[in-house]
């Protein structure tokens, strides 16, 4: 539990006066594991004989003689549900009741792996990892959503014909924890049956499969008890889970209390990885027709909160990073590349960004590779898979504090992207869903904060939108950054009156990668220039893209800090470049050229010790920065040469 709350609700309520309930304020944030136990107190009412307790506008708990109640995982509790929730409590007497004023507590699960929320995709028909040549449709749309917002129509139109699924990958899982709500809505023939989900294990084949069948429920294939009450047209939530040693288990909930529905036993599962959950149906011949809402989607290794039907709507973004509210001393994370199919997090550099809670965190671009990994190639596309990733736990923690956010050129439409060749509705994606100060360009895409009372300058830089082809012949036409932002940037430096200048760049200076700086020599070298004869006392850049942690000096006061991948594979080790006069490569291993490669080559541990993030902490009161590139354990990174990656430098 965090940002634990002292305060005492205030009283409300038809004749409240002296007999009024004032609750005991829980905490502000809830971050709920397994075994996790919420108390829920409130003060005595006079003459009160009972107490009840709504929670999100439904009675839980009825007739209480004591003045508390527990929140808490198990068959008969009330569970949680995700989110915001808001609970008041009523106290009855023999004349008359009077309910609290209501309180309110977010609840966050521990060990969150995805979500896939439709609510802000487009409408329509969702790309496949399996499907028969016709029959069967997902679709999404708002008239299957859970609430507001938009659900999935599984829609069987062919009885011989009916396969229709989707493959979520993600790290291996020991313990695998899946929530769906589902509503049917049609079905030709009693006994008709269709897969809702599968978890799976991709290196056996082996999975537990999630089953409706009409007149009979949901049920589990390794636990033969089914959740009866699936009326038709009604939603109802359910949750499953395979354990490391093959136990099964299948929950539900009906909005006020959740209930043991069975558990059984899958051998094959047991000691077996979980890492990919196919939503929709793989059997053939389902022999009706049918149509079934499925929406709540969600994976965890622990098990998770229920959803809230009756939770806005609303598109997760990160917060703006305001200045002033940083304390005296502060640091904040930066680093680049985390893909959407490496989730869970907990094993990378991610993972140490979010124990580290860093005051805010600059994200140097490719960001879940949305340009092969978003819903569909959409502004919504975009906009969905950007928010769906902010559920996993360590992103989930991140997305607490302020971000800065650079765009690379996955995040603009695919690899090597330019200004010519960049996906317009990626460039306008990235616009909206970015929260960076605008007041520099009217967007966000570059800008500059002074921070520690002047004495900081923290630039960052759009390097993808205005780049000219990386093949285009060099000159001073050639440019990364545009006539407009590298004005603004030569201007910044040469005026600037801070003693540290901090330049966030989406790819690198020092080393030469292919797709980084030094295609771009003219303007390269102009920009070294102003550099070091900007007035400032140190100049760094902190930089992503080159998926290795590495370090360059260029003259006396500037430098470079390089940290990626943060969940990705390790490339191999590059030159460095021209006016770098030492450098340093914390090369992991042989370094591949791509994920599936990395993956055969040397498995999911290897790459995760691989990821590195930065860290720059700047003690105010000291006048003293502190930048360095950590590994997955949290380590500063050495090379094999002894380089300590690591630098504290006094800039007043």
């Amino acid at each position: 539990m965090a940002g634990a709350a002292t305060a005492l609700a205030s009283c409300s309520g038809s004749g409240s006066g002296s007999r009024g309930v004032a609750l005991v304020a829980v905490p502000d944030l809830v971050e709920v594991g397994s075994t996790t136990r919420l108390p829920l107190r409130w003060s005595p009412a006079k003459s009160a004989a009972r107490y009840d307790v709504e929670l999100n506008g439904v009675v839980v708990v009825s007739g209480l003689s004591e003045r508390a109640t527990e929140l808490a995982y198990g068959d008969g509790a009330t569970g949680f549900v995700e989110g915001v929730n808001t609970w008041r409590v009523r106290a009855v007497t023999h004349v008359d009741s009077v309910w609290s004023a209501p309180s309110r507590f977010e609840v966050l699960p521990l060990g969150a792996v995805r979500a896939r929320r439709f609510d802000h995709e487009d409408d329509g028909a969702i790309a496949l990892t399996t499907k028969a040549r016709s029959g069967t449709t997902l679709s999404v749309s708002s008239a299957a959503a859970l609430g507001s917002g938009k659900g999935l129509i599984m829609r069987g139109t062919s009885p011989i014909s009916a396969v229709a699924s989707k493959d979520h990958r993600q790290q291996s899982l020991a313990t695998c924890w899946v929530r769906l709500a589902v509503r049917p809505m049609q079905w030709g023939k009693p006994g008709t049956r269709v897969h809702l989900l599968r978890v799976r294990s991709s290196k056996t084949g082996d999975q537990e499969r999630l089953v409706w069948s009409a007149g009979h429920g949901v049920s589990l294939d390794s636990v033969p008890k089914s959740v009866q009450d699936v009326p038709v047209g009604k939603w109802s939530q359910v949750q499953l889970g395979v354990l490391p040693d093959g136990t099964v288990e299948l929950w539900s909930f009906d909005g006020q209390r959740e209930h043991l529905v069975g558990r059984g036993s899958n051998p094959l599962l047991a000691g077996a990885v979980k890492d990919a959950v196919a939503l929709g149906n793989n059997l053939t011949h389902v022999r009706s027709t049918f149509e079934i809402h499925l929406d709540a989607f969600a994976v965890s290794e622990q098990r998770l909160p229920w959803a809230n039907p009756g939770a806005p709507v609303e598109l997760a973004r990160p917060a703006r990073l305001d200045p002033v509210r940083l304390p005296p001393a502060f640091s904040f994370c930066f680093g680049s590349c985390n893909n959407a199919v490496q989730t869970p997090f907990g094993d990378t550099a991610v993972g140490v960004a979010a124990r580290l809670a860093p005051d805010f965190f600059v994200h140097l671009g490719d960001y879940c590779y949305p340009d092969s990994n978003a819903y569909q190639q959409t502004v919504a596309g975009y906009h969905a898979i950007w928010s769906d990733m902010l559920f996993e736990e360590q992103l989930a923690r991140l997305h607490r504090t302020p971000w800065i956010y650079l765009a690379s050129d996955h995040d603009m439409g695919g690899n090597d992207c330019d200004a010519t060749t960049c996906n317009p509705l990626a460039s306008q994606a990235f616009e909206q869903w970015q929260s960076n100060d605008p007041a520099t360009d009217g967007v966000g895409r570059y800008g500059s904060a002074l921070l520690d009372r002047g004495r900081v300058l923290l630039l960052w830089t759009e390097g993808i939108a205005f780049r000219s082809p990386l093949t285009s012949p060099d000159g001073p036409a050639k440019t990364v950054l545009g006539p407009k932002q590298k004005a603004w940037l030569l201007r910044q430096l040469a005026t600037t009156t801070a003693k540290l200048v901090i330049v966030a760049s989406q790819t690198s200076f020092g080393h030469v990668t292919g797709s980084d700086w030094a295609p771009y020599a003219t303007e390269r070298a102009e920009v070294i220039h102003a550099c070091q004869t900007s007035p400032a006392r140190h100049v760094r850049f902190v930089s992503g893209d080159y998926h290795h942690a590495c370090w360059a000096r260029f003259g006396a006061k500037v430098a470079e800090w390089v940290a990626a991948p943060m969940a990705e594979f390790p490339e191999p080790a590059y030159a460095r470049g021209t006016l770098v006069d030492v450098a340093a490569e914390a090369t992991i291993g042989p370094g591949f050229p791509s994920r599936p490669e990395a993956l055969r080559s040397e498995g999911e541990a290897a790459m995760n010790d691989a990821s590195s993030v930065g860290r720059v902490s700047i003690d105010g009161p000291q006048g003293v920065a502190t930048f360095e590139v950590l590994d997955n354990r949290g380590r500063v990174r050495v090379d094999g040469k002894g380089f300590v990656f690591r630098e504290r430098l006094q800039y007043v």
